[in-house]
């Protein structure tokens, strides 16, 4: 059995917001979808993240846990190597998320929606959001909690934005995932960086 590396145990005393810089935090989990899962039916199988919600601003980081046995490798975003905003390591796990949205999973085509490129950092587990597609649009600036919204990667200030659901394991297994809370994202017209705010 691969060995499992759940390094967002000791989390909870490290954390700072890093669009309010807060200390405080809620935590809960998410489903990751995937596109092949949901078409056939098992995406109730899919990894959970762990998500803390910064309790002033709602800003979401998402910690997930993986096997060690998956490859590593550093991330080149067109720029510098990308880096962990958290910690500063440069090597990271990867996988691929479904971005869905209340419609689509209410109709079952869910599988259609978006995907996201998620970078998990090999030190301290955060998974980093990029968007697989851009939408063409120049963005806009927004505020959060007082403070101009800035791409932690590249410091870019546009962004174009839409809502995505927070599915959990149950009320996809009952096929009720459609009526989960919805999360507002921002994806940086620069890098593609997508933040998450609850």
């Amino acid at each position: 059995m691969p060995h499992v590396a759940d390094k967002s145990q000791d989390i909870d005393q490290k954390l700072s917001c890093p669009i309010c810089k807060c200390s405080y935090f809620s935590k809960s989990q998410a489903l990751l979808s995937t596109s092949w899962a949901t078409l056939s039916g098992w995406d109730w199988a899919n990894p959970n993240a762990d998500i803390y919600q910064c309790s002033q601003c709602s800003f979401l980081l998402w910690f997930c846990p993986v096997t060690e046995e998956e490859a590593e490798e550093e991330v080149d975003l067109g720029g510098p190597k990308l880096t962990c905003t958290l910690c500063g390591e440069t090597r990271f796990w990867t996988r691929q998320t479904l971005l869905s949205t209340r419609s689509a999973t209410f109709l079952h085509i869910d599988w259609l929606n978006p995907g996201a490129d998620n970078y998990i950092c090999t030190n301290c587990a955060q998974l980093l959001w990029f968007a697989q597609t851009e939408n063409g649009e120049e963005g806009e600036t927004f505020e959060c909690a007082g403070h101009l919204l800035a791409c932690p990667i590249c410091q870019h200030k546009n962004f174009w934005t839409r809502k995505v659901l927070l599915s959990d394991k149950t009320g996809t297994f009952f096929g009720v995932d459609w009526a989960s809370p919805t999360a507002d994202i921002f994806v940086c017209t620069n890098c593609t960086h997508i933040l998450w705010f609850a």
